[in-house]
């Protein structure tokens, strides 16, 4: 798989025209499997480990780190600060912001024997060809992995270049390619392929042309190199044989291929013909009979090879620069986008933070420069979090309730200097409190003379706005669907078309708020109200009806006095939950537990001094399975026609 770039290295080797050289190289390796130069730095596959070099020093590569994984390592591809690996029958996500220590992100696996055999990386999509299938996954940093496409096919090699996938298929004894159209990765289309003599074990697309490695089975038959134009995608356009190598591994450098043609050791093919039937050798590297040439990859000026047990770095002056590298002179600034908050958002989330996504494919971003702004603060790289090419502001002190942030990318520039324009800003909004449910009707504690009364109140939220779909409503223990009760933005109104038989009604609403980051605000609040349609008989009304308490709030038991004038029959004494449900219910009370207010002496019997205010009291001590809570006395004084009234609200504390 190729890797265009440049890098500029000073050093003393003499190289001899028309000749592959040796220039440096490193052994001691157990099976090699894969080598991918980026920058100054290579990194090798060999059975369980991945291996990172420092190449500045192409005469002395340096083991400078290493992870051991527990499947084998069979392919790497990167792309900018992160780099995908085939391990087993997972994919890991690696962070390469620093080249010389990657560092494991998160992976995703597959069943047990769906090992992991080719890899690619394109605009958010990683690309695995898997012994069993093929699969395309989106991909969200540091490690989230999302799968979007899966087929059937048996692949071990995959490449994506512009709008186009390779993969190659093999199975009853003979192999392919397959190409797709993938401008849209979720719902790629197949648009080309085709059978090939031996078996698709390395696809390279270059521009407008897909090279493709048919092996042959090691040291039988004759290995291939296939080439494919993309104006025909469905036949071959120019073929190289071998029948002393095994084509089993190669790289596309526009024109140029270079083979590791197993125990013919690595081969440059030169296809710049106008029309390219066939390439000649512009270059070659032999190999000692015991040694096998493995796998090859590119990084101008220098070819990496890889035998089973030893790294080459190969130099030749035949490998030309074709034009498909980019310039290594870097005018473009790098690019900031804003990844989270977006402009406008409202959070709930405490240590909310601020990320943007920073770019630069030339010369890297020059990390040190990178400025970020909260408000009136300004923070440098060393008070943010950088993971990739993402940084992010962390507050140290949690948000407050109701906070106006202000957030803005303040600077950022590449490793040539170049500066950063049209960066990013935005405000956002924190949110932790729940909806406001207020201005019952009927009103709490209320009484109405209607068994059909409309049940309504206010649903607000003073910072973002309420979810319409999670308002609920109960009704004495019974939920109202949706469409039978109002709710016009911001109140909600339910109209009962069937009388309310109970005299006490108990109301909860629940509803959340609309909050963009971390979960939603919830609010649950209940009311209780009484229905009595008698007529009031105004003879028999007492003048007064009132209930004190003490203490209150309570917490083992709580005295309660009932005071009325005119009396013509003993109160009831009931205690409710805020759901409507009695608790407590007095026996009933005899005219002679009520004296006067100020005698201590037997109520007289009605009729005879009618004016006089008197007092009844009595002790309520809740059961230990009564909970902690909002309870609601209620004394009712039976009339000729309706009852007489009076509740008062008490706090049970355990």
């Amino acid at each position: 798989m190729k890797q265009h770039l440049f890098i500029a290295i000073i050093f003393c080797v003499v190289f001899s025209a028309g000749a592959m050289e040796l220039v440096g190289s490193y052994s001691g390796f157990t099976n090699t499997q894969k080598c991918v130069p980026n920058g100054d730095y290579l990194y090798l596959l060999d059975r369980f480990t991945l291996y990172v070099f420092d190449i500045s020093m192409p005469s002395s590569p340096a083991k400078v780190d290493s992870i051991v994984f527990s499947g084998y390592v069979l392919d790497l591809t990167i792309s900018g600060d992160y780099a995908f690996l085939g391990a087993g029958n997972s994919v890991v996500a690696l962070d390469v912001s620093d080249p010389a220590h990657p560092v494991e992100l998160g992976s995703t696996s597959f069943g047990a024997s769906d090992y992991v055999y080719g890899i690619a990386y394109k605009d958010g999509y990683v690309y695995a060809s898997i012994m069993n299938s093929f699969r395309i996954l989106s991909y969200t940093p540091p490690a989230t992995f999302s799968e979007v496409y899966s087929s059937s096919y048996m692949t071990k090699t995959v490449d994506v270049e512009g709008d186009y996938a390779a993969i190659g298929v093999f199975g009853g004894g003979g192999g392919g390619i397959f190409i797709f159209d993938i401008s849209n990765p979720e719902l790629p289309v197949g648009v080309g392929g085709m059978a090939t003599p031996g078996f698709a074990v390395d696809v390279d697309i270059d521009g407008d042309r897909i090279y493709i490695a048919d092996g042959a089975e090691v040291g039988v038959g004759t290995g291939h190199i296939l080439l494919m134009l993309t104006s025909d995608l469905h036949s071959e356009a120019g073929r190289f044989s071998s029948d002393d190598g095994d084509c089993q591994h190669g790289c596309a450098y526009g024109t140029q291929y270079i083979v590791a043609n197993g125990s013919d050791g690595f081969l440059l093919l030169d296809w710049s013909e106008p029309v390219p039937t066939s390439p000649t050798i512009a270059d070659e590297y032999s190999l000692p009979e015991t040694d096998y040439a493995q796998e090859v990859n590119v990084q101008y000026p220098y070819i990496y090879g890889i035998t089973r047990n030893e790294l080459l770095i190969l130099y030749s002056d035949e490998l030309v620069d074709t034009g498909t590298a980019v310039d290594t002179v870097d005018t473009i600034p790098p690019t900031v986008e804003l990844v989270e908050p977006f402009d406008g958002a409202v959070s709930s989330c405490i240590d909310q933070c601020v990320s943007f996504v920073i770019t630069d494919d030339v010369s890297g971003v020059d990390w040190s420069s990178v400025q970020i702004g909260i408000g009136a603060d300004v923070y440098s790289i060393g008070d943010l979090y950088h993971s990739g090419d993402t940084v992010s502001f962390y507050p140290m002190i949690e948000w407050m309730d109701g906070d106006t942030v202000e957030f803005y990318c303040v600077y950022a520039a590449d490793n040539d200097g170049n500066i950063a324009v049209d960066l990013p800003s935005g405000t956002f909004f924190t949110d932790f409190s729940p909806p406001i449910i207020a201005d019952f009707v009927p009103a709490e504690w209320g009484t109405v003379s209607v068994d059909t009364p409309t049940i309504s109140a206010r649903i607000y939220d003073e910072v973002s706005s309420v979810n319409d779909n999670s308002i609920s409503l109960i009704v004495n223990g019974v939920h109202i669907e949706p469409d039978d009760f109002d709710w016009d933005g911001s109140h909600i109104t339910y109209r009962p078309t069937e009388p309310i038989v109970d005299t006490v009604v108990a109301v909860c609403i629940s509803a959340s708020d609309t909050v963009d980051y971390c979960a939603s605000n919830f609010a649950d609040t209940c009311w209780t109200f009484f229905i009595r349609t008698d007529e009031v008989s105004e003879k028999n009304i007492p003048q007064t009806l009132s209930l004190i308490t003490y203490p209150n709030p309570f917490n083992s038991s709580i005295a309660i006095s009932v005071e009325t004038q005119n009396l013509a029959s003993p109160p009831e004494i009931a205690i409710y939950d805020v759901m409507g449900n009695v608790v407590y219910k007095s026996s009933p009370l005899s005219s002679n537990s009520f004296l006067p207010e100020e005698k201590e002496e037997s109520f007289p019997l009605p009729g005879e001094r009618e004016t006089q205010r008197v007092r009844g009291r009595f002790t309520w001590a809740p059961e230990e399975s009564v909970p902690s809570g909002i309870y609601l006395i209620r004394a009712t004084i039976p009339q000729q026609k309706k009852t007489v009234v009076c509740t008062k609200r008490i706090v049970y504390l355990k």
